[in-house]
C-alpha cells in the first residue's frame, strides 16, 4: 500500500499525482475504520493544502562549473508550480553532464507553508571527468609507436586569456576540447583536434562542433601522402518548452536528444608531394600544384538528420 501512496520510484502513486500539480503540502493518511473477520475497511484521509510556487533556485558545491551551466539544465524555475517529476528530471539531467558525483546530487526542498512557496537548493559535489589516453612503445627502425590523447569535458574558451579565472585549466563553461596524436614511427603520423560548444549563444541548446585532422603517410619510394580533414556540426532543437528567464533577460530552452535536428558539413583533401621529389619517378610538378602539394582528390560531405 505504501508504494501506491508515497514515493513509488516509477511515479505511479497518489503522492506523485498531487506533487506534480504543485501540492507540496499534500498529505494522505490511511486509517483503519473497521475490522470484520478477514476484511479491513481503510479510510484515506487526504489533506491537499495550497499549491506551492517555486521561489528561489540556488546551487552549491560547484567550485569549477559556472552557475549558468547548471541552471540551463534545470526544469525547476522560479514562478513555476512545484513538481516532483521536474525535480527527478533535473536530477537526471545534472547526472548526465558528468561533472558531478551522481550519488551526491541532492535537491534540498525548503517549503514555506505561510507564503505557499518553496525554495530548492541543489547541493552538488564536483568530480573530474577529463579523459587521457596513453599507449606507446619503440618500434626499432620505425621509431616511436603509440597514441596520446586528452579530452577536457568542462572547458572554457572564454577564460583562456584570463589566467586569474583558471582552476588549473580554463574550465567551467561546459565546452569540450580534445587533442590526439598517433604515430607509427616515421611511416605514419596522425593529428586531430576537436571542439564542441553545447549551447551556442547561451539561450538554446544549439550545439556547435568543429574538428580538424591531419595524417601523414610515407611510403618506401619516398612519396608522402597527406590527408587533411575539416568538419562542422550543429544540432538545433526542433521542439522546445517555454520556461521563465533564469537571470536578466536570458531565457533558456531545455532540449532532449530526440528533439534535435543535426547538420553536418565536412571537407576531406588528399594531398601528395610533388612528383619531382619521387626518387623513382622523377617528373616535373603538374599544373595543379598547390604550395608544393598536389591535390589527388577532395570530398565534400553534407547531411541533415
Amino acid at each position: 500500500m505504501n508504494k501506491k501512496l508515497n514515493f513509488n520510484p516509477q511515479g505511479a502513486d497518489i503522492s506523485a499525482l498531487y506533487m506534480d500539480d504543485g501540492y507540496l503540502f499534500f498529505n494522505i493518511n490511511p486509517v483503519e475504520v473497521a475490522v470484520s473477520n478477514d476484511s479491513i475497511d481503510v479510510e484515506m484521509r487526504i489533506y491537499e493544502g495550497a499549491q506551492a510556487t517555486l521561489d528561489k533556485i540556488t546551487v552549491s558545491g560547484n567550485d569549477k562549473t559556472n552557475d549558468y551551466v547548471i541552471l540551463r539544465q534545470m526544469w525547476t524555475h522560479p514562478g513555476q508550480k512545484f513538481s516532483r517529476s521536474d525535480i527527478i528530471r533535473t536530477q537526471s539531467e545534472l547526472a548526465q553532464l558528468g561533472y558531478f558525483d551522481q550519488e551526491q546530487i541532492t535537491p534540498n526542498v525548503v517549503p514555506d507553508p505561510v507564503n505557499e512557496t518553496a525554495d530548492i537548493e541543489w547541493q552538488l559535489v564536483e568530480r573530474s571527468n577529463d579523459q587521457v589516453q596513453l599507449s606507446g612503445g619503440w618500434g626499432g627502425a620505425f621509431g616511436f609507436v603509440g597514441t596520446l590523447g586528452v579530452t577536457f569535458n568542462n572547458f572554457s574558451v572564454q577564460n583562456i586569456t584570463k589566467p586569474k579565472k583558471w582552476r588549473g585549466l580554463p574550465v567551467g563553461d561546459g565546452q569540450s576540447l580534445g587533442v590526439s596524436f598517433q604515430a607509427n614511427g616515421r611511416t605514419f603520423q596522425s593529428y586531430s583536434i576537436s571542439f564542441q560548444e553545447p549551447w551556442l549563444g547561451g539561450r538554446k541548446p544549439n550545439s556547435l562542433g568543429l574538428s580538424f585532422s591531419k595524417s601523414i603517410q610515407r611510403s618506401i619510394n619516398r612519396i608522402t601522402d597527406q590527408t587533411l580533414g575539416w568538419a562542422f556540426r550543429q544540432a538545433m532543437p526542433i521542439a522546445s518548452r517555454s520556461i521563465p528567464p533564469l537571470h536578466g533577460d536570458q531565457s533558456i530552452t531545455p532540449c532532449t536528444p530526440e528533439m534535435d535536428r543535426r547538420y553536418h558539413l565536412g571537407l576531406l583533401l588528399h594531398l601528395r608531394t610533388p612528383y619531382s621529389e619521387n626518387l623513382i619517378m622523377k617528373r616535373p610538378p603538374p599544373k595543379n600544384d598547390l604550395n608544393g602539394w598536389n591535390i589527388i582528390n577532395g570530398t565534400l560531405t553534407a547531411s541533415i538528420t
